[in-house]
């Protein structure tokens, strides 16, 4: 366990680490999420368990070399929230200094403080365990202003919109991209 705290509606929550126990739970998790059709990329699509396991195991492998910080949220035996950090190898050595940051909370459980004690685990454990990490970068769905708010709240700046960069429910919507500088 990383952390424990009382949500906002007096509910005691704790972060970890997954393991591969985990995955019906991660599984049935990210499912619900993309039935609901929030703003995620997920979008209806189903995940196998199977699926899921390779995931974890891929997961688990970056957590080891320490590219990747990765948080489960429980409250009692529900998974609720989950996040990323992720090393940004996208453009190889040149990259490397960046990560991927990403989090998601289960729709009952959203605007408890969840998403952002989270957050500022993600951020502490990344600073303690990526080691080389200057920037962490997010994006995120241009309406969603809830998250826009909560990311400023904890030092993210936005540096640009792709007008329409996403199709969301029929329409397209800005993708908005923010950073967190860890220098």
């Amino acid at each position: 366990m990383i952390s424990s705290f009382v949500t906002k509606s007096g509910k005691t929550a704790f972060l970890r680490y997954p393991t591969l126990s985990d995955v019906k739970l991660a599984t049935d998790y990210i499912n619900t999420l993309s039935l609901e059709d929030t703003y995620i990329t997920f979008s209806g699509e189903q995940l196998t368990e199977e699926e899921e396991k390779k995931y974890i195991n891929e997961s688990l492998e970056k957590i080891e070399k320490g590219d990747m910080v990765k948080l489960y949220c429980f409250i009692g035996e529900e998974l609720v929230a989950e996040g990323s950090v992720e090393r940004d190898f996208r453009t190889r050595k040149r990259g490397v200094h960046r990560a991927m940051f990403g989090i998601s909370v289960k729709k009952e459980y959203r605007e408890k403080g969840i998403g952002k004690f989270l957050m500022q685990a993600l951020i502490e454990e990344t600073r303690k365990r990526m080691l080389g990490i200057k920037v962490i970068i997010l994006t995120v769905f241009g309406p969603n202003k809830n998250a826009i708010n909560l990311y400023k709240s904890l030092g993210f700046v936005e540096y640009g919109r792709l007008p329409e960069g996403l199709f969301y429910k029929k329409e397209y919507l800005d993708y908005v991209h923010m950073y967190l500088d860890l220098k």
